[in-house]
């Protein structure tokens, strides 16, 4: 199987874990990024197969992401998946 690459944008309490899980995978190539933003200038410089990103970050937040990738010629079609945290005790919001 060919390697996926994989673009993570979080917040930096959760990145190491979630990269260093991801990198572990036989199957994956991760590249970690902080915040929305960061993840933006890196689509468009270069390839990815799969993105995955908090939806809540402070430079630049998942819906911004994901919504730049929808609207794009050519990654628009881009899988995406949404991180979302919830605290003991209180519903995650969207």
């Amino acid at each position: 199987m060919e390697d996926l690459r994989i673009l993570v944008a979080t917040n930096i309490v959760q990145q190491g874990a979630l990269t260093a899980s991801l990198n572990d995978a036989a199957w994956s190539e991760v590249e970690a990024v902080l915040g929305g933003d960061a993840a933006i200038e890196r689509l468009g410089s270069s390839e990815y197969d799969l993105v995955i990103a908090q939806w809540r970050m402070q430079e630049g937040d998942g819906e911004k992401l994901v919504r730049w990738i929808r609207a794009s010629e050519k990654i628009s079609e881009l899988p995406f998946i949404a991180l979302v945290y919830a605290k003991k005790g209180r519903a995650a919001r969207t």
